[in-house]
């Protein structure tokens, strides 16, 4: 299936990906671990992706009465991320800044 595991693209220069198969372990921890990186010295602009009241849905497919109309799941799958998946356009990268007063940790 189309399923992606790991990071995704960012902004940031460094970039954590927390995964977890329980999802209510994820919600409680990950505003934790924000918030413990965040008082680290040197550590600049900790932020989350992490979307507690996102929607989700589970789709069920009855393979048999797809098959009788000549649907695959392939299909399903194609359709549904067509009007509800996101798809990454291009990556644009711009050239470094350097924020009088800073300096870039390494």
């Amino acid at each position: 299936q189309s399923i992606s595991v790991g990071a995704i693209n960012s902004r940031s220069q460094y970039q954590f990906t927390m995964q977890s198969a329980d999802l209510a372990a994820l919600r409680q921890y990950a505003p934790k671990l924000q918030d413990a990186m965040s008082g680290i010295p040197g550590v600049l602009d900790v932020n989350s992706d992490l979307q507690v009241n996102a929607r989700s849905e589970f789709v069920t497919i009855d393979r048999d009465a797809a098959a009788r109309i000549g649907v695959d799941p392939a299909s399903v799958r194609n359709m549904l991320y067509a009007a509800y998946g996101t798809a990454q356009v291009s990556t644009i990268f711009a050239p470094e800044r350097i924020v009088s007063g800073w300096k870039k940790l390494s």
